[in-house]
């Protein structure tokens, strides 16, 4: 059965992740809606894992299905997903896309051991400014704008406009999370805030945010910087945890990323806006890391450090959010 052999090659590869079986069955609690004695029994061999239960495994663990099953491919080919939610509904859209990656990052953190997280930003991250009302708003009104071309015309009112009331706490479970690791570390563009306020710039001249907006999203910039100088100055997140922040004199292409946990190595390639290639695959994991490692040696780390760069880093963030 093709089901049986699948489960079997499962077991020897979750055996070869966590060879402790105890730990393995904990995990696997917490992982699958099952109990302690039905976890045994599917490792055990007794009964097989589910495809459903399989799936679940592979995501969590970062444990390859296609390998598994004997999908070949050819050297150097690697399987992503394409984390695409399409809905017509473009607020259901958005609102299924933070509630995706909100699930992926804690299945990623189940065993509470996210280890290292590695980022290239060539804009300010979401995740970071989402304690600003009007930072998240002004990303959720540019997916209706840009998502919603039939009504694009009709999205007129920022100040009007109606914010789920569930999506803060979501992107900021998305935070936590994250915050949780024991060292993060980003790589930034020299110029990073540019992006949002060309952004902020255009919809303004466009007449869809009046100058009352642009001040207050200006305000939450300027606090969002302060915030970010004293956490470079510190080197550490309140709650202890290690954060490094590099700054790039060259420019970066594009936005990547990846995590690593005891028992898992995912890699993130930015498409555009909220969509991210994401994969398993080791190969892509280890050129991703030396990627990072060449990047380092371009860059400069700002946190708890190179005092002089630091200002003068923040200071030119500064006058491009003063170009509102």
């Amino acid at each position: 059965m093709i089901v049986d052999r699948l489960s079997e090659a499962l077991i020897a590869a979750m055996d070869e992740k966590v060879p402790e079986r105890t730990r393995l069955t904990h995990l696997l609690m917490d992982i699958l809606p099952i109990g302690k004695e039905a976890v045994y029994r599917r490792l055990r061999g007794e009964v097989p894992f589910t495809l459903s239960e399989s799936a679940t495994i592979s995501r969590a663990l970062g444990i390859s299905l296609d390998k598994l099953s004997g999908v070949a491919y050819e050297v150097g080919d690697a399987l992503f997903a394409l984390n695409f939610i399409q809905m017509d509904d473009a607020v259901a859209n958005y609102f299924a896309l933070i509630e995706h990656y909100k699930d992926m990052f804690s299945q990623i953190a189940v065993d509470d051991a996210l280890q290292e997280v590695w980022a290239v930003y060539t804009r300010i991250p979401l995740f970071l400014a989402i304690r600003y009302d009007k930072l998240s708003k002004f990303h959720f009104y540019r997916w209706l704008y840009q998502r919603n071309e039939r009504n694009a015309a009709h999205i007129t009112d920022f100040q009007q406009m109606r914010f789920p009331d569930d999506l803060s706490g979501k992107q900021r479970q998305i935070l936590e999370v994250i915050k949780r690791c024991e060292h993060n570390s980003y790589i930034w563009d020299k110029r990073i805030f540019q992006t949002i306020v060309n952004e902020l710039l255009y919809y303004k001249n466009a007449g869809k945010l009046s100058e009352d907006t642009i001040r207050e999203i200006k305000q939450e910039l300027l606090f969002f910087l302060e915030e970010l100088k004293e956490l470079a100055a510190a080197g550490y997140y309140k709650t202890g945890e290690k954060v490094d922040f590099y700054i790039c004199p060259i420019n970066l292409e594009s936005t990547y990323s990846y995590v690593e946990s005891e028992n898992i190595r995912m890699s993130f390639i930015k498409l555009y806006d909220l969509r991210f290639l994401s994969t398993t695959d080791e190969l892509v994991f280890q050129n991703l890391k030396s990627w990072f490692r060449s990047l380092k040696k371009f860059s400069v780390l700002i946190s708890q450090s190179a005092e002089l760069q630091r200002y003068e880093f923040f200071e030119a963030q500064v006058k491009i959010i003063d170009q509102l």
